[in-house]
């Protein structure tokens, strides 16, 4: 799409070729139409000249033939004379007579043509040369008036229907250099508005640049603008600032790299640090009992003895297992999933420790049967993460809950308590869920709930409320849910405690299921 700059060059350029064009199209239909009604004016008159012409000299051709015959007498003179007036006859309607002139010449003819014939057979010569003196003198005083009166009107006509096309001409010719002079005006006008308008816009561009190229190297004092900027200078301020904006990322990425390479020795230095602590202290049971073994020489080991060092074994071992989840996760087994019997299992595996720290599960029953395809074991290891973290939170007693229930979309910023709360962006396209129904499953419980800055960094490895522990339970959970394209939301609850809520894409249709009842609580 055009940018507003080009808009503002563009609309006053059509604005005028488009007046223009308008223009010239009108004079040249103009012209067009002015030049068919003189020519068709011209023509018909000419016409009309041309007929009122042999019409004139028609009957001048009979007066003189009458002439000669009254002179001579001769039938033959006659005979031209009556020929002339058939002539005559033929040229009046072409000559454009007026009504009363043309009825008054036809009546002249008339009577020339009904008084000729009758000449020839008069015997006496002096009465033929009588009326044929009257048959001129008609002619004369009465036909030819009329037809020479109406050919000068018609040269008349003509010569001002002549004129008339030339002051058209004059006309045609002022305007088309009216229209030339205007347009070429008006394109100086636009021409040096557009010229302002781009000169205005380097030096609104150069301003930054040059601003720019001063913090580039760091100048200190005011900006000097160069009022007569062109487009070679600013070319080459550009160049130069291309130049040094690439040397400033290239710093930049340098700067990027070996804070990323201190903060992965910072990650690792904390890794091992909090490894060590936690590895140190079951080897520091298993050590004190082998001590005091070693030193009871005659006593052996017991059944009690041997308990603890398996028990510290184990302790090591999930420690280490917890380390190698998070720093190679397994890549997961998509197979299909009932979601809420995966719940119940996972339930009835903390139902024990809920029992003895006095805290109640909660679980509605789900109506209808939720199948996921996705890995069992790590959403497994996800809800127990999920649960173990919330019974951490209740060492004196108190409620859990776990429930689950399908949506149509991932809200785009979860509603929960203050402060807001932290999640994950989709690792998947957001209109996703446009398309896709979510499996949402909400772990909460009543305790005291996530400290602000503990709910800021709630996701990051190393993060924990707990004195024990690495601090990675949570960062596991965030990448079996990433892995399994969904979202995972920390925050703390209206009424007290923390709920984490787990969204998960729903790819199989939901089955209606018979159990409507609700999970008895346990514990307590």
């Amino acid at each position: 799409m055009p940018s507003r700059t080009t808009w503002s060059i563009l609309i006053p350029t059509f604005a005028v070729s488009g007046l223009l064009l308008t223009v010239g199209l009108g004079g040249a239909w103009y012209i067009h139409r002015a030049n068919r009604d003189v020519s068709a004016s011209l023509a018909e008159n000419l016409v009309a000249a041309q007929s009122a012409e042999r019409l004139v000299l028609a009957l001048r051709e009979a007066r003189l033939e009458l002439v000669r015959f009254a002179d001579t007498a001769s039938t033959g003179h006659l005979a031209a004379a009556r020929t002339s007036l058939d002539v005559a006859h033929k040229e009046l309607p072409g000559s454009q007579l007026g009504m009363d002139e043309g009825q008054s010449l036809t009546k002249v003819l008339r009577e020339l043509d009904g008084r000729l014939p009758g000449l020839t057979s008069i015997p006496d010569s002096e009465q033929r040369r009588t009326i044929a003196r009257e048959l001129i003198a008609t002619l004369t005083q009465h036909a030819l008036p009329l037809a020479e009166s109406n050919l000068e009107n018609r040269q008349t006509l003509a010569s001002e229907t002549s004129r008339h096309n030339q002051i058209i001409a004059e006309r045609i010719g002022i305007g088309l250099l009216t229209l030339g002079i205007c347009g070429a005006v008006a394109g100086l006008l636009i021409g040096f508005g557009i010229t302002r308008s781009v000169h205005r816009s380097l030096v609104q561009i150069s301003i930054p640049v040059e601003d720019m190229l001063g913090r580039l190297n760091e100048v200190v004092g005011p900006i000097v603008v160069d009022a007569d900027a062109d487009l070679s200078r600013l070319d080459d301020s550009l160049r130069m600032l291309s130049e040094k904006t690439a040397d400033v990322v290239r710093r930049l990425q340098d700067s990027q790299r070996q804070s990323l390479r201190r903060e992965q020795l910072a990650a690792v230095g904390q890794l091992a640090a909090g490894l060590a602590h936690e590895l140190r202290n079951p080897l520091m049971s298993v050590k004190l009992i082998l001590q005091t073994a070693a030193e009871r020489k005659s006593t052996p080991l017991n059944h009690r003895d041997l308990t603890v060092v398996q028990d510290e074994i184990a302790r090591l071992e999930r420690m280490l297992q917890t380390f190698l989840d998070f720093a190679r996760p397994p890549r997961p087994q998509k197979l299909e999933v009932d979601v809420g019997h995966l719940i119940e299992t996972t339930l009835e595996v903390v139902q024990l420790r809920a029992t003895q720290q006095d805290v109640q599960l909660h679980a509605p029953a789900m109506e209808s049967v939720v199948l996921l395809q996705a890995d069992e074991l790590q959403l497994r290891q996800l809800l127990l993460n999920l649960l173990l973290n919330a019974l951490d939170a209740l060492p004196h007693g108190g409620n859990v809950w776990c429930s689950v229930d399908q949506i149509a979309e991932v809200p785009s910023r979860p509603i929960l308590a203050n402060p807001p709360a932290v999640q994950r962006t989709l690792p998947v396209e957001r209109g996703r869920a446009k398309e896709t129904s979510w499996v949402r499953i909400r772990v909460a419980d009543d305790g005291s709930g996530l400290p602000p800055d503990v709910l800021e960094r709630i996701f990051e490895p190393f993060i924990s409320t707990k004195d024990t522990g690495i601090g990675l339970g949570l960062s596991i959970c965030q990448q079996i849910v990433e892995s399994h394209d969904g979202l995972v939301v920390a925050g703390n609850r209206h009424g007290g405690g923390a709920e984490m809520t787990v969204y998960l894409p729903l790819s199989d249709p939901v089955r209606v299921r018979s159990e409507s009842e609700y999970l008895p609580a346990v514990g307590r």
